[in-house]
C-alpha cells in the first residue's frame, strides 16, 4: 500500500507541475498536535473512504467515509494513519485506502498546497467536504471509536 500511495502522490504532483523541491522543509509532524498542520505547505490531514479490518480473532471488517491520514508531499507518502476502533472487540485498526481514494486525497492535498502558496485561487467551499457523504452512509459516525474525533474533542466531519 505504501508504494501505491507514493506512486499516486507523485503522479498527481507531476500532473499539477508541483515538484518535491517546491515543498518546503518544515518541523516534523507531531500526530498529537493536529492544529499545527492547519497552515502547513508540506503536511496535509486528508479524509477519504477506506476499509478497516479488526484483529484476526475478531474477523470484523467495516468501511467508513471518515478515514483520515497525514500526507507528506515532500516525501510523497502517507506518514500517519488515524485508527478507528472495532465495535465488537475494541481493537484499533488503520484505514486501507483504495487507489481512487488515494488519488482524491492527493489531488486535494496538492491543490491545497497550491492555494497556500498563492499558485491557485482560493475557493469558496472546500470540495473535499464530506458532510454530504456522511448523510448517505448507513448510520452515524462513531465518534468514540475515531482517533481524530477523540483528538479534536469533537466530530471530525463537522
Amino acid at each position: 500500500m505504501a508504494e501505491e500511495a507514493r506512486a499516486t502522490i507523485a503522479e498527481v504532483m507531476e500532473e499539477k507541475d508541483v515538484f518535491q523541491d517546491d515543498i518546503p522543509e518544515e518541523q516534523p509532524f507531531d500526530p498529537e498536535n493536529l492544529g499545527e498542520i492547519r497552515h502547513s505547505k508540506r503536511y496535509f490531514r486528508c479524509k477519504g473512504f477506506a476499509t478497516f479490518n479488526s484483529h484476526p480473532n475478531c474477523n470484523r471488517r467495516w468501511a467508513s467515509g471518515h478515514a483520515w491520514c497525514i500526507m507528506d508531499l515532500r516525501k510523497q507518502k502517507i506518514i500517519h494513519r488515524f485508527t478507528q476502533d472495532c465495535q465488537k472487540c475494541e481493537g484499533s485498526s488503520e484505514p486501507e485506502f483504495d487507489r481512487a481514494a488515494l488519488r482524491r486525497m492527493a489531488e486535494w492535498a496538492v491543490d491545497t498546497h497550491l492555494r497556500r502558496t498563492g499558485r491557485l485561487s482560493p475557493i469558496q467551499r472546500d470540495p473535499f467536504d464530506m458532510a454530504d457523504l456522511h448523510d448517505a452512509l448507513d448510520g452515524p459516525h462513531d465518534e468514540q471509536r475515531c482517533a481524530v474525533c477523540r483528538q479534536l474533542g469533537h466530530s471530525c466531519w463537522k
